[in-house]
């Protein structure tokens, strides 16, 4: 790949009389190292890391260093400045001056971030003590993680949770967001014990999960509410989050990921930038067979274009499942690795693997990743579903320099997609 007007910490060799190598041959005892091999193109979220270090042996050697078949420096240490190398895999080659051949080639990747969402959908009023100190042990076993807390306003409104609970969770909240950078952001089952505290009638039917309706309000679709009512539940629980001191959340996901034109616009309506409601449906086949109220099929229709390597759009008014004018004024970030309570930690893995090959990504990409607020999905414990997607993901971290990846909240997402 050519060179872009490369900027390097030394200025480069005009005139160089030694030949560009062509092969690499080993000299004994000379080696040749980069201390940074993945170079991260930075963005308004992330800054990015340019700069790498060579180091060359033995320190008497009389080298130059060519990229990309230019000469950039001499010595047997030196840095390189990437900023302006284009995304891809470029090659340094390490040769004693005047040498037609090389005795080291290293390779410099240069990539635009993997961000990882992993988000926690709050689905029942209340959080055990039980999985907060599972999330505690995600934050113990993976330093660098940051968890989207997609919070209920229905524990604030729940007549089962008391008030002494409802402080517990909220100072659990906010501890996590000033220790990891965890963000809280908003999940909406519209209960009746929330809808309720409003001016919005609550509605107990359809449901997606019972023919005969759901008199909690539960598994009722957030699509059943209109544009105007959904904007009403969406600052109402925003409000609620404010007293509480949790700040206004500007992320979402609809219960069921059932959010349609109406709700996504109820969200622009409330000041929400993002949404994360689109939803890789063929991975929730468990939902096909054996329930009532049409939950895939209601998934499979509505989120039609999307799939594993679905990414971050401005949803279009016709059809919020892919992209288009007129737009809907919320980036749509696609739930495309869905959650752990139905997919295992390979199926988040080859999701990942079909947004990545391995080397550098031309330009940002979204794995967006996740699970409930509860111990068991549909028959199975998820915890060790999770936490083995996050071993392997953290073996690819950009801070380590093994990769592109970087653990992210949304609402950064969301900058990074501005418009």
């Amino acid at each position: 790949m050519g060179v872009e007007r490369v900027a390097v910490a030394i200025a480069l060799l005009a005139g160089c009389a030694a030949p560009v190598p062509t092969e690499v041959v080993a000299v004994d005892g000379h080696t040749a190292e980069l201390d940074r091999t993945w170079s991260i193109v930075g963005n308004a979220t992330t800054p990015g890391n340019a700069v790498s270090s060579w180091t060359v042996e033995p320190a008497e050697a009389d080298v130059t260093v060519w990229l990309d078949g230019v000469a950039v420096g001499t010595g047997t240490t030196g840095t390189l400045d990437a900023t302006a190398l284009s995304p891809g895999e470029h090659e340094l080659l390490f040769a004693l001056s005047d040498a037609e051949t090389a005795f080291a080639r290293q390779t410099l990747v240069r990539s635009h971030p993997l961000y990882v969402v992993t988000s926690v959908d709050w689905d029942r009023p209340d959080t055990s003590d039980s999985e907060l100190a599972f999330m505690d042990g995600l934050h113990e076993d993976h330093p660098a993680l940051i968890l989207t807390q997609f919070v209920g306003p229905y524990t604030f409104t729940e007549p089962g949770v008391d008030e002494d609970r409802r402080q517990v969770l909220v100072a659990w909240l906010v501890a996590n967001e000033a220790a990891f950078g965890d963000e809280i952001g908003l999940h909406v089952h519209p209960y009746c014990t929330f809808v309720e505290t409003t001016s919005v009638p609550c509605r107990t039917e359809p449901s997606f999960a019972y023919e005969d309706g759901d008199d909690s309000g539960y598994t009722i679709f957030n699509s059943a509410y209109t544009r105007e009512e959904n904007a009403e539940l969406f600052n109402a629980a925003a409000d609620v989050f404010v007293d509480r001191g949790l700040g206004r959340p500007t992320t979402f996901r609809a219960g069921g990921w059932t959010a349609d034109a109406g709700v996504l616009h109820g969200l622009a309506d409330a000041g929400f930038v993002a949404d994360t409601s689109a939803n890789n449906w063929s991975l929730m086949e468990e939902w096909a067979d054996g329930f009532e109220g049409g939950l895939y099929d209601w998934n499979e229709e509505h989120w039609a274009a999307i799939d594993a390597t679905s990414q971050p759009y401005w949803p279009s008014e016709a059809s919020p499942d892919r992209p288009g004018e007129p737009s809907i004024p919320i980036l749509e970030v696609p739930d495309n690795g869905i959650l752990a309570d139905y997919v295992t930690a390979d199926e988040m893995i080859a999701v990942l693997e079909a947004n990545w090959n391995g080397g550098a990504l031309l330009e940002p990409t979204v794995l967006s990743v996740g699970f409930h607020n509860r111990s068991q999905g549909i028959g199975f414990n998820f915890r060790v579903r999770i936490d083995g997607l996050l071993d392997h993901t953290d073996g690819l971290l950009a801070a380590a320099d093994a990769g592109p990846l970087i653990y992210e909240r949304l609402d950064a997402v969301a900058v990074v997609w501005g418009r």
